[in-house]
């Protein structure tokens, strides 16, 4: 367990009727990925199914490679997405340290089940691939919005021939970023100008090309990773509030 409550695959309560704490885990599925009980969350709400149920943005939020819930940029993600308001999951990711365009993407798929406007991505590193490609498989639907931490299409300085067959995949299979575009999301790029592993010129253009997003460059934030000396990105923050 993270700080505050902050689960993962556990949504979040934001700032409500019943203040800022993790739901009980009685209240979700198997998958635990999509509330099912409101009534206990929602005092207003009458028995479980008399009333309509209110509907909350939901903020899934994706680690990178190595990565975890636990890492202190990601946990406060977590707290920062459920104090604005949103139903917030912190996703942990099937086998950080060797992971699959098929296994993060199915990951994806059996705990997100659907997008639509309401539903928004926070995403780091690889993350951010992972949910690209999630959104590629939904043409059709539309999208909130997504901010991506260190994105990439290229990568540089990787240590050892493993890491680097682990990154191939991620670097060469192309995304449909058209299908992407129709879903109308809103899209915001977070760079920092010393990242040893993204390449800043080639990654902000093609990330500009691809998505149009808003792009903004943080100074001396590394590949934004605890190594790095991060624990939070407060730009984040601003962004979260125009989302709501």
């Amino acid at each position: 367990m993270t700080e505050r409550g902050v689960t993962a695959n556990m949504p979040l309560l934001g700032r409500g009727d019943s203040g800022f704490e993790s739901r009980r885990s009685d209240q979700y599925d198997d998958n635990a990925g999509l509330v099912n009980r409101y009534n206990n969350s929602f005092p207003n709400c009458g028995g479980e199914f008399d009333s309509p149920i209110p509907h909350m943005k939901r903020l899934f939020i994706v680690h990178g490679w190595y990565g975890s819930p636990q890492e202190p940029m990601i946990s406060w993600l977590g707290k920062v997405g459920a104090e604005a308001g949103f139903e917030t999951t912190v996703l942990e990711m099937p086998n950080p340290a060797v992971p699959t365009i098929d296994a993060w993407v199915k990951y994806l798929e059996d705990n997100v089940y659907y997008v639509d406007q309401d539903t928004y991505f926070i995403g780091h590193s690889i993350g951010c691939q992972a949910i690209l490609r999630y959104l590629e498989g939904n043409k059709g639907s539309r999208l909130g919005g997504a901010i991506f931490i260190a994105p990439w299409i290229q990568l540089m300085n990787l240590e050892t021939q493993e890491e680097q067959d682990i990154a191939r995949p991620w670097i060469d299979r192309p995304i449909d970023f058209a299908s992407i575009r129709s879903m109308g999301g809103k899209f915001v790029a977070i760079f920092s100008d010393d990242d040893k592993f993204v390449p800043l010129e080639a990654n902000k253009e093609a990330f500009v090309k691809a998505l149009n997003p808003k792009v903004l460059i943080e100074h001396a934030r590394g590949h934004f990773s605890e190594e790095d000396g991060v624990v939070d990105v407060p730009v984040v923050v601003e962004e979260l509030k125009a989302w709501k």
